[in-house]
């Protein structure tokens, strides 16, 4: 894979949202400027593959308008999705015995593998696909006494427990996002080459950096839901996703002043835009503080919910810090709702706008990668969630040559 100037090499995310889908190329510590188009055929769910398809050839045309390619064979792609309804959320737990005579009982990496193997294959039992997948704690059981650790590797232990937890959804439904591929590339000049497809509001949460607390809480604003997500010490802990979202907001506003879903839509983004108090719509004059009443109950309902609080509160009442991202995080009069909710003000994360947060977390992902060398395995082979194994050799090649600028050895 080549491109005409250095800077210009990575792999291609797409972010498929309800409402917008948005793509750029992201390295190991870079992430290219981000073209943006309408989505069609996608809500949160496939409603037409066509449409979907021709979403994908608009935003990858945008992508290489700035970003010219030379001799390229195929475009290594990560697809992170907006999935909404089907996606659940699991944990689970396991522990396994470390045997005296293994390593003089110490903990090693095909231990910690067996664990994460048996862990993932709980989670993923009755046809269901990882979108993420992660082990949030780790604990180990010494001398009788249980104790957290944040890594197990090479501790004397007599047993080994991990919690691990997912966003899953059906393996149908990932069969048919890996179909957008194969239709795209059935008339494409440039081939995609599926790397994955990850959740979208869990890579956003992950893209908030240098967060310097024990608790992070994370809110995604989008259009089909609203999500949260807890992480602590950078790991996921908890998730909920509200069943509305930007959608509901416009339906309750637009319903409210008899006006059109189109014109409602404009109405709340030139209010949140501007903060003016009236606005004209449908030859009408509008009072916005129908809209600022509308907006204070809706979020005062998301962020009151009991599952919400929940995810908040994680069993303790630790002080947190908040970030948000999605449609609706561009909009700064949002944080006057957070916060209204009871929530502390979000933060500004310097040099990453809220919606591309989803890229920033990509980009630690595939700086991940290139730290173990090799993608994540699976006991039986390459996972879906991950890797597709007849691509898993293109896949290490391109990534030590491309973006780690490595070059191969010869035997």
């Amino acid at each position: 894979m080549k491109f005409s100037n250095r800077a210009g090499s990575g792999i291609l995310v797409i972010d498929m949202g309800a409402f917008k889908t948005k793509a750029t190329m992201v390295g190991p510590d870079w992430i290219q400027n981000v073209a943006e188009v309408p989505t069609e055929g996608f809500r949160g769910y496939i409603s037409d593959l066509d449409a979907a398809v021709g979403t994908l050839r608009k935003v990858v045309s945008e992508v290489f308008k700035t970003v010219p390619l030379e001799n390229v064979e195929e475009i290594g792609t990560i697809l992170t999705i907006h999935i909404s309804g089907e996606a659940t959320f699991r944990t689970a737990t396991h522990e396994i015995s470390i045997p005296p005579a293994s390593d003089e009982g110490k903990v090693n990496e095909e231990q910690i593998r067996k664990l994460h193997d048996e862990l993932r294959d709980k989670l993923t039992a009755g046809k269901r696909v990882p979108l993420f997948f992660s082990i949030s704690r780790y604990s180990v059981i010494q001398g009788g006494s249980e104790r957290d650790v944040e890594n197990p590797r090479g501790l004397r232990v007599e047993r080994l427990k991990g919690m691990a937890v997912a966003i899953t959804v059906p393996s149908d439904m990932y069969d048919n996002l890996y179909d957008m591929f194969h239709e795209y590339n059935a008339t494409a000049d440039v081939p995609l080459l599926p790397l994955g497809i990850y959740s979208s509001p869990i890579y956003a949460a992950l893209g908030v950096e240098g967060v310097d607390v024990d608790t992070h809480i994370h809110l995604d604003l989008g259009y089909t839901s609203f999500r949260i997500i807890r992480l602590e010490n950078g790991r996921v802990h908890d998730f909920y996703e509200f069943p509305e979202g930007g959608k509901s907001l416009i339906q309750k506003i637009s319903s409210t002043l008899s006006i059109t879903f189109k014109e409602g839509r404009r109405v709340l983004e030139t209010y949140l835009e501007t903060g003016d108090r009236t606005v004209q719509a449908s030859g009408k004059l509008i009072e916005t503080a129908i809209i600022e009443e509308i907006m204070r109950a809706s979020f005062r309902k998301f962020l009151n919910h009991t599952q919400v609080k929940r995810v908040v509160n994680g069993g303790s009442d630790r002080p947190f810090t908040l970030s948000v991202s999605g449609g609706f995080a561009l909009f700064k009069r949002i944080h006057n709702y957070i916060s209204d909710a009871g929530f502390p003000e979000p933060l500004d994360i310097e040099g990453t706008a809220p919606n591309f947060l989803v890229f920033n977390g990509i980009r630690r992902e595939v700086a991940k990668l290139l730290r173990k060398g090799t993608p994540s395995r699976r006991r039986n082979g390459w996972a879906k969630g991950g890797i597709l194994s007849k691509l898993k050799d293109k896949v290490v090649s391109f990534v030590k040559k491309e973006i780690a600028g490595l070059e191969e050895k010869e035997e």
